[in-house]
């Protein structure tokens, strides 16, 4: 009884070793992919335009995030913006918003913000050529109906009576739109923001939701990748769950201590590695080898599984259900992958105490910590 215990105890050592080791390739894969497809950036458009509305893309125009843009992985120079735009802050959100608004609105937040900077209780040279510009808009210019706009929130601020208001085009001066006694300009700057940028002051609210959003989208994201890559690796290297466990339970119990160690210490030495030097070409192929080693227990082949011959073939044989058990098992080992070389390190690490006999490692006291 002991001697079977002990061989089951080796064969579920060998058969976490081997998941550890597919783990490892599958997170090697990942990485790769996830650096080639910016998958980051692509995230992060997307909950940006589930969270603010389709509108929330026009950061992304070239003209507007240049400065928050970064190369793409296979961009080697640079002679026009078309890199991609990493998770912003709140604040570098808001300003690239900003910048999508028409120009009489965006030079308005300018004047605005520099009279409250100045915290003057009369206008500022500054903005006396604001207002200047702004009743000067000539008629045929593109912005002269948005120039309007504002004139009129001024006005009103300034206290021009509702009357004079209805005209088109106004008839006010430069006189008409001085602040009056007592003006408080950081008032007047969340008054014309609430009035004319209710889509950046609700971006403004919902910034901690469009966080929490997009950690959760780029958590799926990774989860949904890293099953289909799992999947895949399961398919043609011909891994479905059963053969890796027959294959664990043909594994002698010292070579799956060995095995184990190996692997153990391959996440290790992966775990402790940066991103640049795991995306090497030789770390790459060197990492993978030895994980793919660990996963075949030994052996030096790895046949492909199956090709679109062999599935043409097995369907034209009838052979269907047999295609489709391979599929559905090679799925229990994408599932089992998709937990993760943590999970599976944990587990490996367990089961050689287990194996040697050793008590498990005792809680670090506070000191240690």
């Amino acid at each position: 009884m002991p001697a079977e215990s002990a061989s089951f105890l080796s064969a579920l050592l060998a058969l976490a070793a081997m998941f550890l080791g597919l783990s490892i390739v599958v997170q090697i894969v990942q990485e790769v992919w996830k650096f080639l497809s910016s998958s980051k950036s692509k995230a992060y458009e997307m909950v940006l335009a589930d969270t603010l509305g389709p509108w929330a893309r026009q950061i992304f125009r070239p003209e507007v995030s240049a400065d928050l843009q970064v190369r793409g992985p296979a961009q080697l120079w640079r002679r026009r913006p078309r890199g991609r735009v990493q998770p912003l802050s709140k604040g570098q959100l808001l300003e690239a918003l900003e910048r999508t608004l028409p120009a009489w609105h965006q030079r308005t937040l300018k004047a605005l913000g520099l009279e409250t900077q100045l915290n003057a209780d009369h206008s500022s040279p500054s903005w006396d050529r604001f207002v200047h510009d702004l009743l000067d808009a000539p008629p045929d210019s593109p912005g002269f109906r948005t120039a309007q706009d504002v004139v009129r929130f001024v006005a009103r601020w300034a206290g021009v009576p509702e009357k004079l208001l209805g005209a088109q085009p106004l008839a006010l001066k430069l006189g008409d739109l001085q602040f009056p006694k007592g003006f408080s300009p950081d008032a007047m700057l969340k008054a014309f923001r609430v009035e004319f940028l209710p889509q950046v002051v609700s971006a403004e609210q919902r910034s901690e939701q469009l966080t929490r959003n997009f950690e959760f989208s780029y958590k799926r994201r990774n989860l949904r990748q890293t099953f289909t890559i799992s999947l895949l690796t399961a398919v043609f290297l011909n891994l479905p769950v059963e053969r890796l466990y027959r294959r664990a339970t043909a594994v002698p119990p010292g070579e799956a201590m060995a095995i184990a160690e190996r692997t153990m210490a391959l996440y290790q030495q992966q775990r402790g590695a940066t991103p640049a030097d795991s995306l090497t070409r030789q770390r790459i192929e060197h990492v993978a080898n030895q994980a793919l080693a660990a996963a075949g227990a030994g052996d030096q082949h790895v046949d492909y599984a199956i090709s679109v011959s062999r599935i043409r073939e097995l369907w034209a044989e009838g052979k269907g259900w047999a295609l489709f058990r391979f599929l559905a098992v090679c799925l229990m080992t994408a599932l089992l992958t998709s937990f993760g070389a943590p999970f599976w390190n944990d587990i490996a690490g367990t089961l050689q105490r287990l194996q040697k006999g050793a008590p498990p490692p005792a809680k670090p006291t506070e000191a240690e910590a």
